[in-house]
């Protein structure tokens, strides 16, 4: 039986990231930082492999992403706390929430959308497969594209694809 191998998303801004934070926090003290699109754990692996006495928090708004994470930095479970959220939800009341027993002290947001969510999410992201329009990050709220293009009315669907689609 052939074992395919799932592509893992590496930073391709480490240098620079790992620049930053170093300049920013002394590696060999104890930090704690907010990993706020955790995605597949790449940049928290970079965090945790070059901060050895620093915890990450990692969010995601995809349950699917989150479980990746997880599993790419079992190897640190004892130093990474895993939650399912939105960064925009993270204040001091959320913190709490989630144990977290002060503010982070550098948080990292990597805003595009992953090679996964492209290729194997099969969530409609891409024109590469037959499979639902769904085009949400997190397939547990919101509309779907697919309700989106079946319910809007014409003239609302021009105005989104003239705004938001570059389609003129």
């Amino acid at each position: 039986m052939e074992h395919k191998l799932e592509p893992v998303h590496y930073s391709v801004l480490y240098r620079e990231i790992l620049f930053y934070f170093q300049e920013a926090f002394p590696p060999e003290s104890e930090f704690l930082f907010l990993d706020g699109t955790a995605g597949e754990g790449g940049h928290s692996l970079l965090l945790l492999r070059n901060f050895p006495n620093s915890k990450v928090i990692l969010l995601d708004r995809d349950a699917a992403m989150l479980k990746r994470a997880e599993s790419r930095l079992a190897e640190f479970s004892d130093r990474i706390l895993s939650v399912e959220a939105n960064f925009s939800e993270v204040d001091s009341d959320f913190l709490s929430r989630i144990g977290a027993d002060r503010n982070p002290d550098g948080i990292l947001l990597d805003l595009g959308i992953s090679t996964f969510h492209l290729l194997h999410a099969r969530r409609g992201f891409s024109f590469r497969e037959n499979e639902p329009l769904d085009m949400r990050l997190s397939s547990s709220g919101g509309i779907s594209a697919e309700d989106v293009i079946n319910t809007y009315p014409e003239k609302i669907l021009s105005k989104i694809f003239y705004e938001y689609g570059e389609e003129r």
